[in-house]
């Protein structure tokens, strides 16, 4: 009896003390149901973007690990969900006679959506979430989280206990006059957050920004934003995030230096500082417009991202991108099972921001490739995609 006391409150003290933790380590981590990785592809719709009044179909056969000609759907529930006050989506639906999924938007809605579809079909059931962004400027690229950012546990911090606590990512926004769109944040679960945005000097400030602050109320394990904030936001800010029993995402590549993180019993310091084994950026994440009316974002991401072809599995062509923090001399290679060079993709110089590639794999075996990304030379990321004639 004595025993099991003892361990329970050695448990107690490791999952529910006051120290900081990885959501992976939390005794009481939510797990999802993990789908049949030999049917299901993992993530097999990243997000989407679209422009109001806009249509868009999406092949759902790739999201299973066979041949489409061998798939028999029986039946597709949709569902939309999102944090807009207004949803974009007038209608999403699947159409059976070439197993599309079509998303209609509306017209002058701008905003996020979530849409979420379980097949049904004879080889197995499962079911995929991907987020929807309707934005203001149809011409603007975003980076989308999900390929390379999932918000899973091993890339969540925050802490297991009632006690609140302090998450804030630094942003220098320089001598213009930027307005505030959107918020975009990541936690690991559900539920609510005080959030607010103030000056930064040194340290977070308590001096509020134009009265940009509020509540917010959200679901876990995906994007959540705060929408039509319209403030004038300039210089050196920081946007904080109040939570309690809760762990927000972050991105491992970020900039530690500008991620702070507070407890009352330490203070605001970096969460690296508090262990090497939590280096990054926190998930928050800027939309603002500049004087000109040009729509930009501002992240604390600091190395080339590299994404998740789409689609994959794919039959002849496919989509590689890959997002640049700066301007650099860049090179895409596709090399096949046995590490053989077989096509150089890309070879130039390239400014910041998102770029993409189209690989066609006419005359190529069936089987696995893979795609490298090298920045000045330098190896930065490489990923695998399944080619199915």
């Amino acid at each position: 009896m004595k025993i099991i006391f003892v361990l329970i409150f050695v448990l107690g003290i490791t999952c529910f003390g006051s120290d900081f933790m990885k959501l992976s380590e939390f005794a009481a981590v939510r797990t999802e149901t993990k789908q049949d990785s030999s049917i299901w592809v993992a993530n097999p719709v990243p997000d989407k973007s679209m422009e109001p009044d806009d249509v868009l179909e999406i092949d759902i056969s790739y999201s299973f690990n066979w041949e489409p000609d061998s798939i028999n759907f029986d039946s597709i529930t949709v569902a939309v969900t999102g944090d807009s006050i207004n949803s974009p989506v007038d209608k999403a639906f699947f159409k059976p006679l070439n197993n599309m999924l079509r998303i209609e938007t509306k017209p002058e809605i701008y905003g996020h959506a979530y849409i979420e579809y379980t097949a049904h079909t004879s080889i197995g059931s499962a079911t995929d979430k991907f987020l929807l962004r309707v934005e203001k400027r149809p011409n603007y690229s975003w980076n989308p989280f999900s390929t390379q950012y999932d918000i899973i546990p091993e890339n969540c911090f925050g802490r297991g206990d009632s006690i609140e606590w302090k998450a804030a990512s630094v942003f220098d926004l320089g001598n213009i006059d930027y307005r505030l769109d959107c918020i975009e944040f990541g936690y690991g679960f559900g539920g609510r957050t005080d959030w607010k945005i103030v000056l930064f000097d040194g340290l977070p400030t308590d001096s509020l920004v134009n009265g940009l602050s509020g509540s917010k109320d959200f679901d876990g394990g995906y994007s959540s934003f705060i929408e039509n904030l319209n403030g004038i936001i300039s210089g050196q800010v920081a946007v904080v995030f109040s939570t309690s029993e809760n762990f927000m995402a972050m991105e491992t590549s970020g900039s530690s230096d500008l991620t702070w993180i507070y407890s009352a019993s330490s203070g605001w310091e970096h969460p690296e500082d508090i262990s090497p084994d939590y280096p990054g950026s926190w998930y928050i994440r800027l939309y603002v417009l500049d004087p000109t009316g040009i729509e930009q974002v501002f992240t604390n991401e600091k190395s080339p991202t590299l994404m998740q072809n789409y689609p994959n599995p794919f039959n002849n062509e496919t989509v590689i991108s890959w997002m640049m923090p700066y301007a650099a001399q860049t090179e895409l290679n596709i090399f096949n099972s046995k590490g053989q060079l077989v096509k150089n993709l890309v070879n130039e110089a390239e400014n910041k921001g998102k770029h993409s590639a189209v690989f066609n794999a006419d005359g190529m075996q069936t089987g696995i490739y893979f795609y490298q990304l090298k920045i000045n030379g330098k190896i930065e990321n490489s990923a695998k995609m399944l080619y199915l004639k």
